[in-house]
């Protein structure tokens, strides 16, 4: 049974300090040997080191020099806004770098993720601490939630971890009104996480939907027409104050072909790759594989597809305790569903706008990937920015050539990319007007064969 005291019991402001300072400390013991290791640096793998770095930094250099509307840097061309909203633009975590110099932004990814898993652990406390009866057990379940297997594994998509701190706080104030009819709570919740990264917040409305659902059919909570009107409407106002962000995003969004991708016919029933049923199964009780490097399932297709739902030192043993040990309870209730959910893909894409593409995470969290790293979102927020896989400046040639800037001289790099698929482009074109014959080369794009 929840205790409706909640945080307000004494004692609730020194464990909130304490399950904030446990989920720095563990986060600093991870970290910081691989940042002194690196001189200073964080490395990690994949998009990580050729995404998440410098789109930090090139955003961070965008707002400081006040260039918000068109990204020259990204692709060909593309509206800044609506392109890296999904990444950073929301993120308070990314504001806080903009205050130090350009040069110092590689530098501060480590520490910013080491803050991150300290508030994922406080606020997921804040949300467990009603359901237990001693603040010492929601500290446990909020480090478990903060260094689950979602959360290691997508520590190369740095961005997937501000859905993780601020996912519990909606929680929360949604029990807040439904326990003590606590108005404005969820209107602000609702605000901070359709900011934060429009595109979680789609999965998390579904969750919401789900567990609010759940907890009303099976008596655990009750509420009047007129209580819940007044829900409704903080749920609309949260996103409303959102749309300074969110407007700039659906315009773009929706130019995207891939918005109109859902699955059909028995796609929509069964996957694809029958490997993919026991990776869903094995990623309950397993730490999650390399994101490339899949071993129990080699051929389920999921790679990078964020696909972990390991708790760290525990595995399923808590879990199946407390199913084995509660007949009836909302919780069990609501297991069963995202199990279910997760198994059956159209199901599984309803946290994703029913569209199509691989399991992301289990339960809540989704997205879609090609298989090579490249993050199917916004119009021209796949671009890599660099190509360059270490942040140390001695491993660029481009830096060995010209003492640059590190993000100066990845900007100068694809320019020259863009100006090489300008030629190929106009090239194309050519030949569908007649005068050149276009023909696929093995890497995929066409070279004009000139007529005799």
């Amino acid at each position: 049974m929840a205790q409706d005291l909640g945080l307000r019991d004494n004692g609730g402001g020194r464990y909130c300090r304490k399950a904030f300072l446990y989920g720095i400390g563990l986060s600093l013991l991870f970290f910081v040997p691989f940042i002194l290791f690196d001189k200073g640096y964080f490395l990690f793998y994949g998009d990580y080191n050729v995404q998440q770095v410098p789109f930090y930094q090139m955003c961070h250099d965008a707002v400081r020099s006040g260039n918000w509307g068109w990204s020259w840097s990204t692709d060909l061309g593309a509206n800044f806004i609506g392109s890296y909203s999904f990444y950073l633009l929301g993120s308070p975590f990314f504001w806080l770098t903009i205050p130090f110099p350009s040069w110092m932004v590689p530098h501060l990814m480590g520490p910013l993720l080491i803050l991150k898993f300290g508030c994922a652990t406080l606020t997921s406390f804040i949300y467990l601490r009603r359901y237990v009866r001693h603040p010492d057990y929601a500290i446990v379940g909020a480090l478990l939630y903060a260094f689950s297997g979602f959360s290691v594994y997508n520590i190369f998509f740095n961005h997937f971890h501000e859905a993780i701190v601020f996912f519990p706080l909606m929680l929360w104030a949604m029990d807040e009104y439904m326990y003590h009819r606590r108005r404005g709570v969820f209107a602000l919740t609702v605000f901070l996480c359709c900011t934060i990264n429009y595109y979680f917040f789609a999965g998390q409305v579904v969750f919401l939907i789900l567990y609010w659902s759940v907890r009303m059919l099976s008596g655990s909570w009750s509420i009047s027409v007129r209580d819940f009107l007044l829900l409704f409407c903080e749920a609309v106002i949260g996103v409303l104050c959102s749309c300074i962000l969110l407007i700039p995003t659906v315009l773009a969004v929706i130019q995207n072909p891939r918005v109109n991708d859902p699955p059909n016919g028995w796609s929509a029933l069964l996957y694809d790759y029958n490997q993919r049923y026991l990776h869903i199964l094995e990623c309950f009780f397993f730490p999650p594989d390399i994101p490339a490097r899949p071993n129990f399932t080699p051929n389920s297709e999921a790679k990078w597809a964020s696909l972990g739902a390991w708790f760290p030192l525990f595995s399923m043993s808590g879990v199946i305790a407390f199913l084995q040990s509660r007949k009836k309870h909302w919780l069990k209730t609501l297991l069963f569903v995202l199990f279910l959910m997760a198994l059956v893909p159209i199901l599984n894409a309803a946290f994703q706008a029913v569209q199509h593409g691989l399991l992301r995470a289990l339960v809540l969290y989704a997205d879609t990937d090609d298989g090579a790293g490249n993050c199917f979102g916004p119009p021209g927020a796949g671009c890599r920015l660099a190509q360059c896989h270490s942040l140390d400046p001695r491993h660029h040639a481009c830096h060995r050539a010209a003492h640059r800037p590190y993000a100066e001289n990845c900007r100068q790099q694809q320019r020259e990319k863009h100006r090489i698929r300008a030629g190929r482009l106009s090239d194309a074109l050519l030949g569908l007007c007649g005068h050149c014959a276009p023909q696929p080369c093995p890497s995929g794009h066409y070279l004009p064969v000139l007529p005799p």
